[in-house]
């Protein structure tokens, strides 16, 4: 879990310190790259997309305020960059054979070591289908499924970084997870 920075901290990057500036990079740099990578499934927009956030996060810092939450707000940030970017690009159509995801970002965690390989290449290609199904859904269900179920966030976290009722937010999750099940069921041939 990836602590809160001190509002010391905060006040001396919104005063233009780049000692703590970089900290806060340094702190929330995987934090802002996995976020990217669930948005884009893509490793190289993904660092282009860290690259912009904290330059916009640099040149939005000072309406930050103080006694707030800052984790929330820069997911709000990192979201809204993420999201701005895919509106303005075509999206990239994979082929599923595609496999530039490592084990380690898949979000699941490793198999028990007395599990089967067998059960490993299952959860391993069950994993990969998920992310896959994830990373096809529309902008406005990727991001909420991205921030509550891959991050973590709750439903308040995630209404309050997105700017959006939580109503709106329970009604995207609960289409999303519809889509994601037809979708997986489609795939995944009964056993």
């Amino acid at each position: 879990m990836t602590p809160e920075p001190t509002t010391q901290d905060i006040r001396r990057a919104q005063a233009g310190d780049p000692t703590a500036f970089a900290q806060l990079v340094e702190l929330y740099k995987d934090v802002v790259y996995n976020l990217a990578l669930r948005m884009t499934n893509d490793r190289v927009l993904a660092e282009d997309l860290c690259q912009e956030v904290f330059l916009h996060l640099y040149q939005q810092i000072g309406k930050f305020e103080l006694g707030r939450r800052f984790k929330p707000w820069l997911y709000r940030v990192a979201t809204n960059v993420a999201i701005n970017r895919l509106k303005a690009q075509p999206p990239r159509h994979r082929s599923l054979d595609d496999s530039d995801q490592d084990a380690d970002e898949s979000g699941m965690e490793p198999a028990a070591p007395a599990a089967s390989p067998l059960d490993q290449v299952d959860k391993k290609e069950a994993a990969t289908l998920v992310q896959r199904s994830v990373a096809e859904l529309p902008l406005e269900y990727r991001t909420v499924v991205v921030l509550r179920y891959l991050k973590d966030l709750s439903y308040e976290e995630v209404a309050e970084t997105l700017g959006m009722p939580l109503g709106t937010v329970k009604v995207r999750l609960f289409r999303a997870r519809a889509i994601l099940k037809d979708k997986l069921e489609s795939l995944v041939p009964y056993r």
